[in-house]
């Protein structure tokens, strides 16, 4: 199967698994299993056996802009299309740009449980999970989409694009345990097998407007896939204009041949959870604390070098027919395959080792003295990975009407704006049933595609004893 480099970071975000954590609103849910997997010190209230796959499922979507800033309908009845990109003409370049800001910013995760158990031994609580994982994100400057669109100008100067995903699995052994009557600890020690990583970064890029129908771009960029088993093959092309006669090497297609394993790592988790008095507790977690080592590295570069690109063209969708954007896929691949034209870098095939996003968490909880199955809580989150980093605090209201139920509501303001949550446990003896949105879904395309860039979901279904 041939595979272009965007077609690659596509498959392994929908394919592979991923990194987001347990849901954040179940931070404090007694009954949630998962709840380790934010602070390694929570214990839940029961040893458990989760269910492969449906037993801790996690999807997320983050960021400042999303589908409906990319995609619009056409309210002609008289047009056969049904959808439009911002690229269209029959948008005014207000419409078409209203929706992206100076930086923005999607980024996507996702986790598959695989086998994850619990259970009290050793003097405290201990937890066993393999689990795939994968986070993917772009970065785009708002000069890119005025330059998609191209409003006109004949020069556009832009830096900082980007784009990556990562995909590994996790073995992670965890034991929290009492030190006294007041204070938890908690560790977790993660043993981490790459399937594979992308990172493509371009800087400095300017495009010129040579003629009425081509742009001469300048860039610096570079695309770096550590997948084991990769195979790059290049195509030339003619240079136009002042160069007119010679040529240039560029990405042909990329062939996953014989995958496997390309990468090993380590990590750690560390929290703490401490109980003032009968009303208040407070806990801290640090967690992927880690690396993993690539063991090859196939690097794709322009180092400055100008070439000639004829733009970025629209494509309208027919969903009466049957068109969706998904079908489009390799329209977009060429014209952004063109648009980087990045070409194989011979002899540097070195691995690399890449650290994770770590993720630091700190949290208290209040439970009211009058009524105390209602307790009301707060956790300020950071996730650490550059351009991809969010920062969030959450406020939440949890309630125990009955023994076997348990329901958390709650409201964050982040970096990326404003969202309300829920997460609702059932327990009854034997079995656990876990339902939860950081974000709350919000409308869907046709497609069932979020319009907003802001989406979770997770799911939970296990045995206890």
């Amino acid at each position: 199967m041939r595979h272009r480099i965007l077609t690659i970071i596509a498959t392994m975000i929908v394919a592979i698994g991923a990194n987001a954590q347990s849901s954040e609103t179940a931070y404090f849910m007694e009954s949630n299993t998962q709840r380790h997997t934010l602070n390694p010190a929570l214990a839940p209230e029961r040893a458990y056996v989760n269910i492969p796959i449906v037993g801790a499922l996690n999807l997320k979507l983050n960021g400042n802009f999303g589908y409906k800033d990319i995609l619009y309908p056409v309210n002609d009845p008289s047009s056969r299309y049904t959808s439009m990109t911002f690229m269209s003409p029959l948008l005014t370049d207000e419409e078409a740009l209203g929706g992206f800001s100076s930086s923005n910013v999607l980024g996507t995760d996702l986790q598959l449980g695989i086998i994850d158990f619990g259970f009290r031994a050793f003097g405290g609580f201990n937890t066993v999970s393999l689990t795939s994982k994968t986070n993917v994100g772009f970065a785009l400057p708002y000069e890119f989409f005025e330059f998609a669109r191209n409003i006109g100008n004949e020069r556009y100067e832009m830096d900082d694009l980007s784009a990556q995903a990562q995909s590994y699995v996790e073995l992670a052994l965890g034991h929290s345990r009492p030190i006294n009557d007041n204070l938890r600890i908690g560790a977790k020690l993660k043993f981490l097998l790459g399937l594979g990583k992308a990172d493509l970064r371009v800087k400095n890029l300017v495009a010129d407007l040579s003629d009425a129908n081509q742009w001469r771009i300048t860039a610096d960029a570079e695309a770096k896939l550590m997948i084991k088993g990769l195979e790059v093959t290049e195509k030339q092309k003619a240079y136009e204009g002042e160069k007119a006669g010679q040529y240039y090497r560029t990405i042909d297609e990329i062939d996953l041949e014989s995958p496997g394993l390309g990468g090993f790592g380590m990590a750690i988790d560390l929290g703490a959870e401490y109980q003032i008095n009968d009303d208040w507790r407070v806990s801290a977690a640090l967690t992927d604390l880690g690396f993993i080592n690539w063991s090859e590295a196939t690097v794709m570069r322009n180092n400055g070098n100008t070439f000639t690109f004829d733009g970025f063209h629209d494509v309208h969708f027919d969903s009466e027919y049957g068109a969706t954007p998904g079908d489009k896929t390799d329209s977009y691949d060429d014209q952004l395959a063109d648009f980087t034209n990045l070409s194989l870098v011979h002899g540097e095939t070195a691995g690399e080792s890449t650290m994770l996003a770590a993720t630091l968490r700190l949290a208290g909880e209040y439970t009211l003295p009058v009524y105390r199955d209602l307790k009301f809580g707060a956790v300020y989150t950071s996730r650490f990975n550059g351009q991809y980093s969010t920062h969030e605090g959450r406020i939440l209201a949890r309630w125990t009407p009955l023994s076997w139920i348990e329901a958390t509501g709650g409201f964050a303001l982040g970096n990326y704006g404003a969202s309300t949550s829920f997460a609702l446990a059932l327990h009854p003896k034997g079995f656990t049933l876990f339902v939860g949105m950081d974000h709350i879904l919000g409308n869907l395309s046709k497609e069932y595609i979020p319009l907003n860039s802001r989406a979770t979901a997770q799911l939970g279904i296990g045995f206890t004893f």
